[in-house]
This record gives C-alpha cells, structure tokens and sequence, in this order.
C-alpha cells in the first residue's frame, strides 16, 4: 500500500478524540474529577442518573484512553480512587469552557428545538435534562 493510501485509511485525530469524549457520561466524570480524586460511590453520588454499570464501563475507558487513573487515596488506608491523569487535567480547560458555554446557551438551544418542533419539523426525542442556571460554573 502506497504512503497516500495510509494516509487516506489512517483515523482521523480529532474523530479519535470526539470518540473518546463524546458519550453520555464521559464529560460528567472528567468534570467531576477536575476538583481531585474520588472514589466510585462519590462519582456515582455526584452524576445524576448514571447505573453503576455504566460508570464503572466508562470509568474503565477513560482508563484506557490516558484520562483517568485509579489508585489508593492518600488519606485512607487501602481506599481506591479515581482521580485524571496529566492527560485528562489537560482537558479540564476546554471542558470547563464548554459547560460555561453550555449554561450560558441551554435556554437558547431549548428555543431552537421548540420552534422547530412548532414548524411541524421531524422531531427528535426530547432530552429532559436542563441545566440550572444557580450551578453554572464561573468561567
């Protein structure tokens, strides 16, 4: 196969990054650890409508994507925690711009979909879940 053609076939890295970011509870956990280590009971208190299933699945692939690690607490003998690596600290910047743009635009999607809706447009399930404008975090 010629340079190109490897080229051509190779993946593209931004599809690989949104791949690896783009599920539904990925962001949630990477945000939650921005404020350090926390055990699997405390992630699961803290997101919202997560199964146990599903936070342990995604927790074990951000693990093998370089973001998360899960090691023993400092301050406990024999605890586990999981906590970002240097990798998933990185993307703590533009992770906390997108939920300040989220909070800042969720009123504003909302209304897009509404009047789309109300034009009699092929809809999409609605999503319940609305963002607070009290926990909007500072930018």
């Amino acid at each position: 196969m010629g340079k190109l053609s490897e080229q051509q076939n190779a993946p593209c890295p931004v599809h690989t990054v949104i791949e690896c970011l783009a599920d539904k509870w990925a962001l949630h956990i990477l945000y939650g650890l921005q404020g350090g280590p926390q055990r699997f009971s405390q992630l699961r208190r803290g997101i919202p409508g997560v199964s146990q299933k599903m936070l342990s699945r995604t927790l074990k692939r951000l693990e093998r994507d370089g973001l998360v690690a899960r090691g023993p607490l400092a301050d406990s003998g024999g605890g586990l925690a999981y906590h970002m690596t240097s990798l998933g600290e990185e993307m703590g910047v533009p992770l906390k711009g997108l939920v300040v743009w989220a909070y800042d635009h969720a009123d504003a999607i909302l209304a897009a979909r509404a009047a789309h809706d109300r034009a009699g447009e092929d809809t999409l399930a609605p999503d319940s879940s609305v963002l607070d404008a009290d926990d909007r975090p500072d930018a």
